[in-house]
């Protein structure tokens, strides 16, 4: 029985193992990328917390007094769990504008990402950008994504969506007649996102 192929996760365990017979007693020595392995001589090859540098193909040799023979190669894959470089941002966007959500990631392909609106999914929003058009108020709240692979999955930051109102008056400076001397006042009663800015 050949050595099998396999795929571990970064700080995972793997072992390669070959069946052999032949008069014994048959030695065994196994080697990565064409490199013998210091004391892997036995028919079980274990790897213990695997790094990335560990990557590459493991065959072993089995001789005897008769001859020897070299395995077909096993490929060891280590996978990197995501990792996220660049947290998305919080933004401010004005009522009816674009707002967007991006995000990098590393880790071993394929990366999938799920974004979400204060802990409910998104429908669709499966890319590592987020694109929201024609923005609404409802539309404000924190945003995340997480990143998946087939080594795990980790939840973004929280990136705060802020939807801005254009001024409105609700009530206008009212015309007046005032004596020569008096005072004369006016007003203005309106809304919109604050700090609001006023110049007569």
């Amino acid at each position: 029985q050949q050595p099998a192929s396999q795929t571990v996760a970064v700080g995972g365990n793997a072992s390669f193992t070959v069946s052999a017979t032949g008069t014994p007693p048959l030695n065994y020595q196994w080697s990565v990328n064409g490199t013998n392995l210091p004391a892997a001589t036995n028919s079980l090859l274990l790897l213990t917390n695997v790094q990335p540098a560990a990557a590459g193909s493991y065959a072993v040799s089995v001789a005897n007094a008769f001859g020897s023979l070299l395995s077909s190669n096993a490929e060891l894959t280590v996978g990197a769990p995501p990792a996220i470089l660049v947290q998305p941002a919080s933004q401010t966007v004005a009522v009816g504008g674009n707002a967007s959500f991006t995000v990098t990631a590393t880790g071993t392909p394929p990366l999938s990402y799920q974004w979400s609106v204060n802990g409910t999914n998104l429908p669709a929003a499966t890319n590592s950008l987020l694109l929201l058009t024609n923005v609404q108020p409802a539309a404000a709240g924190s945003y995340a994504v997480s990143v998946a692979n087939a080594f795990g999955s980790l939840l973004s930051s929280n990136a705060e969506l802020t939807v801005g109102a254009p001024p409105a008056i609700l009530v206008q400076p009212a015309s007046q007649t005032v004596a020569v001397g008096g005072d004369a006042s006016f007003t203005v009663s309106a809304t919109g996102t604050p700090p609001l800015n006023y110049q007569w």
